[in-house]
């Protein structure tokens, strides 16, 4: 029969290590609460003419080719959004 393990080594640990048993409250501690979490992006989902459309494809890939970077037509329609409603980045 083998000997229980050696645990004097752990005697620093950060967390309990019986708080998993308790609905690890251990963790829920260390996490920032959810209110303060703001989301990087939305998304939207929007039905645009084919001319619109077109437009917004054409200055995406004029502008990457003149920044040599690419633009994306999200990019684009972003910068439209906030110049429009006087957003600041």
């Amino acid at each position: 029969m083998k000997k229980k393990p050696d645990l004097s080594s752990f005697k620093a640990l950060a967390k309990d290590p019986s708080a998993f048993l308790d609905e690890a409250s251990a963790d829920r501690a260390e996490k920032p609460a959810e209110e303060t979490r703001r989301p990087a992006a939305v998304a939207k989902l929007f039905r645009l003419s084919p001319e619109a459309a077109a437009a917004i494809k054409m200055d995406a890939t004029q502008r990457s080719i003149a920044t040599g970077r690419r633009v994306t037509e999200t990019e684009i329609i972003e910068q439209l959004v906030r110049d429009h409603y006087k957003l600041s980045r």
